[in-house]
């Protein structure tokens, strides 16, 4: 996990939803730059790869439809963020990659089974 994506979620961890210091949602969503946005969105693709995994290596069977566009709008949103900013997503791409290689692993390693996913 990027380092920017933990701090974020560390201070989001400590606010509530009535605190009084909250802004209005259409305010905090305009507060937040391209890079928070593009780091939240890898932290869910962390997420959504490492519970694949776990699901594949469990022997479990997995649909991966849309990962795909997943992917591709998260390498989109990191090119279109200013170079110093796309520098800092590119080690976060790199971590995810081995993520991807790991699913990958996975997937090839799992016996196939018959019938519809779980």
């Amino acid at each position: 996990m990027s380092q920017n994506a933990a701090s974020s979620r560390r201070r989001s961890q400590g606010r509530l939803a009535n605190d009084p210091g909250d802004t209005a949602p259409a305010q905090r969503q305009a507060a937040v730059s391209p890079l928070a946005a593009t780091a939240a969105l890898a932290d869910g693709v962390f997420s959504t790869l490492r519970v694949a995994r776990a699901l594949a290596e469990s022997g479990r069977r997995i649909d991966v439809d849309g990962l795909d566009r997943l992917m591709g709008l998260l390498c989109a949103k990191s090119l279109d963020l200013p170079p110093e900013d796309g520098r800092r997503m590119r080690l976060t791409l790199l971590e995810m990659l081995d993520d991807v290689d790991a699913l990958s692993h996975a997937l090839r390693a799992a016996p196939p089974q018959v019938g519809p996913p779980d």
